[in-house]
């Protein structure tokens, strides 16, 4: 990961997930078995997970303690759809300075 991977929300959200796959991976868990374990174990989990763009910033994220921060979920959802369908977004989008994401940091998909 290097010395810069921790350094925006991106890097620190999939170092968060690997630090709970690692073992998970060294038990013989397979990704089946973890994503049960933490939906059952964890489920409030699910509502901390974050979205971030190409340069690390927050898209959007679950987490009531960053209230504001990122697009509101339809801005993203609707974000989302028009990068997957390959649809430009219109000049009057304010995605707040945001790069289109890479991946979603969703916790279950591991």
């Amino acid at each position: 990961m290097g010395r810069e991977g921790l350094r925006n929300n991106f890097g620190r959200c999939k170092a968060l997930l690997e630090v709970g796959a690692l073992p998970a991976h060294e038990l013989g868990h397979t990704r089946e078995a973890l994503r049960t374990i933490r939906c059952v174990t964890f489920p409030i989990v699910r509502d901390y997970d974050t979205w971030c763009d190409q340069k690390g910033h927050i898209a959007f994220t679950n987490n009531r303690g960053l209230t504001g921060v990122g697009l509101e979920r339809k801005d993203l959802e609707w974000w989302q759809e028009r990068l997957r369908d390959g649809i430009r977004l219109p000049k009057d989008f304010d995605g707040h300075g945001l790069v289109p994401p890479r991946e979603v940091r969703d916790s279950e998909k591991i």
